[in-house]
């Protein structure tokens, strides 16, 4: 029986927890005197935050006018991947149900789910361009010029009947050239009415630690042998190479005492095998190899 390495699930983008109990706020509440649970929610007036409910509820209403701001609901959390967190849920006047996230120190808004728009009755479906380039200049608006690269851009049909579809168009970030695995942006763009159905932001690896590391020796070709002669000694066959590019890697999966986690530059490769093929699996295997020790460090390999 043949020997499997590692199952590992890479670019897991954020996973959010909402309380649906949480207390609810109207317009004449302050920040410092928000009910919070002490096991959900944080106290405003403890943390010391930059931005208060009223520059929160001023974010919302900048982002969708349409917010009833009588139904929102949430508080100021610590969350995992983006620090101090305010997350929110709200309605709007289409009745759109929305999640929302907040930063606590930039006032930027880390994501937001669930707004669809208005459709008019045998409006024609947009193309997948026509959505790319939506969620380009929604981008463009929003943040500015960044530094980020068209990653992916597909169709997502309805889940369930009478939901629409999306476009879903991913952007990663770039630091000197080279692509993060953790960091870029993804739009939802409805496929009728061309509205932002959501938007997440991750920007979490620190640039000025990333240009410091020194560039990588291994090579592209030394990578892939390291990576063959590895599949090979653990039993693969029909080992074919699909792709390989460098890319930013955390190393581990949680900071330290002092926040910090090891970055370095690797070489991402996409491959296939016969064990893959005989499974018919439409996505390719992933591995990722140190582009300085040449040690596989991350991998993702399905086995149905």
């Amino acid at each position: 029986m043949r020997r499997l390495f590692i199952i590992a699930c890479a670019l897991v983008f954020v996973a959010v927890f909402f309380a649906s109990t949480a207390t609810p706020l109207n317009s004449d509440t302050d920040a410092g005197a928000i009910s919070v649970k002490p096991d959900l929610y944080l106290n405003p007036a403890e943390e010391h935050v930059n931005t208060g409910l009223d520059d929160v509820k001023s974010v919302i209403a900048s982002e969708m006018p349409s917010a009833k701001m009588e139904t929102l609901s949430g508080g100021l959390i610590n969350d995992s991947v983006y620090g101090k967190l305010w997350q929110f849920t709200f309605r709007t006047e289409a009745d759109d149900h929305i999640l929302m996230g907040i930063d606590a120190e930039t006032r930027e808004i880390s994501f937001f789910f669930g707004r669809t728009g208005v459709s008019v009755p045998g409006q024609e479906q947009i193309s997948l361009e026509e959505a790319q380039q939506i969620a380009s200049d929604y981008i463009k608006d929003r943040d500015g010029d960044l530094d980020i690269t068209p990653e992916m851009a597909r169709y997502i049909k309805p889940h369930a009947e009478g939901l629409p579809g999306q476009y879903l168009v991913h952007y990663s970030r770039v630091i000197g050239g080279v692509n993060c695995l953790s960091d870029g942006i993804m739009v939802a763009v409805h496929p009728v009415n061309g509205c932002i159905m959501s938007y997440h932001k991750r920007w979490t690896m620190p640039e000025d630690q990333v240009l410091a590391i020194q560039p990588a020796n291994l090579t592209e070709s030394e990578a892939s042998a390291i990576f063959t002669d590895f599949m090979t000694e653990n039993g693969a066959s029909g080992i074919k190479i699909l792709s390989s590019e460098k890319q930013w890697v955390y190393q581990n999966d949680s900071a330290d005492a002092q926040g910090f986690r090891d970055i370095c530059l690797a070489w991402h490769i996409r491959f296939a095998d016969d064990y893959i093929r005989s499974y018919n699996m439409t996505c390719p295997a992933v591995v990722w190899v140190d582009a300085e020790t040449g040690d596989i460090f991350k991998h993702s390999y399905n086995i149905g």
